[in-house]
Parts: C-alpha cells; structure tokens; sequence
C-alpha cells in the first residue's frame, strides 16, 4: 500500500468531501485510474474509511481500503489493507453476506 504524505493528503480530501456531503471521487482523476468505490465518515465518532480501486478493469487491478481517524484537528491515516482481484472473495460466494442479504 502506498504511503507518504500524497497519499494521506489525497485520503484527507475524500473524507473531507464526504463529511461535506459532496461526491467523494475527486474531479481531477480519472475513474480509469482510480475509482473511489464507496467512503463513509462519522465525524463524531472520528473515523472514516476509504475503498478505492486502482486501474479498475485492468488485469493488474487492486483494491485498497484505507481506514483514517480525527486526530489533531485534522485527519490522520491508521492503516488499511490492499488485495489483488485474485484474492478478493466474491460476495456471492461469501457465507456471510449471503446470510445477511437473506430476508
């Protein structure tokens, strides 16, 4: 997983974009490079997480997510995890998820 101050900055503004209620992928990158899947806030819990993908539908795709947390007046990277399509487990093969879809 990449890391660095681009990087964090580039998470900071996804989470600031969410918490204002504004769409999350940033206008200046291209989905064929990096998709923002999903992100999700609770400022006042003080935490957010990020799911992205890189060069989505490309054979050396990756998924990321990145967990971040309020600290310092500002946000802070923590972790996260990154997997590539081969490891992903498929939601429609997950035991979990099909238990919890189950009406």
């Amino acid at each position: 997983m990449r890391t660095g101050l681009r990087w964090e900055s580039f998470l900071q503004g996804v989470v600031m974009r969410v918490s204002a209620g504004d769409e999350p992928q940033p206008w200046w990158m291209p989905r064929r490079v990096l998709t923002v899947v999903s992100a999700d806030a609770d400022d006042d819990a003080g935490v957010g997480a990020v799911w992205l993908e890189w060069r989505p539908r490309s054979p050396r795709m990756r998924e990321h997510l990145a967990l971040l947390e309020w600290y310092g007046e500002r946000w802070r990277y923590v972790g996260g995890a990154a997997a590539a399509p081969e490891m992903v487990q498929s939601t429609s093969t997950c035991s979990t998820c099909a238990t919890a879809q189950a009406p």
